[in-house]
């Protein structure tokens, strides 16, 4: 059950609370942002506030082709989770979660509240995701969530789910 609460968008799950990012969002990522390698701007990783200003103001203006949440546990921002249109039925989902929040079902319950939204809100008909080959947790989350692997390399597995 997800609540999608409108005109912001929030997203309500059974055990957080997803909040569009603003585009004066960039404190709250900054911590989650330093914490994360997969989390790159024009190649370089996050380094600093004024990177996770940037991916504010980004994620802010980009919408309504691109939607950011930042993931609230406690009141607490946890983590971000990110879905951007690829066209007029595809999109492309990220997500991230702080290490001390992780292993507690937080970004399963993230992703099908956010899969739900992109397939209510937007008719998404197909969503897509890339995680780090070596990330051992992701893949087997996304293959557990009927995310199937579309390609494999050394660096990269990308996963298409149909919605």
């Amino acid at each position: 059950m997800h609540a999608f609460t409108h005109p912001h968008c929030h997203i309500r799950t059974p055990h957080t609370r997803l909040r569009v990012v603003h585009a004066d969002d960039g404190p709250q990522l900054l911590p989650l942002l330093l914490d994360s390698p997969a989390v790159h701007i024009g190649g370089h990783r996050c380094s600093g506030l004024s990177d996770a200003e940037h991916i504010a103001r980004q994620l802010s203006a980009q919408a309504p082709a691109a939607r950011g949440w930042i993931v609230e546990l406690a009141q607490r921002p946890v983590g971000l989770v990110c879905v951007q249109r690829l066209g007029a039925q595809s999109g492309e989902l990220g997500i991230l979660i702080e290490p001390a929040s992780r292993r507690r079902g937080l970004a399963r319950e993230v992703i099908a509240a956010v899969t739900a939204f992109a397939g209510a809100a937007w008719q998404l008909r197909r969503l897509t995701a890339v995680v780090r080959a070596g990330n051992v947790p992701a893949t087997t989350l996304f293959d557990s969530l009927g995310f199937a692997r579309r390609y494999r390399s050394a660096r990269r597995v990308g996963y298409e789910r149909i919605l």
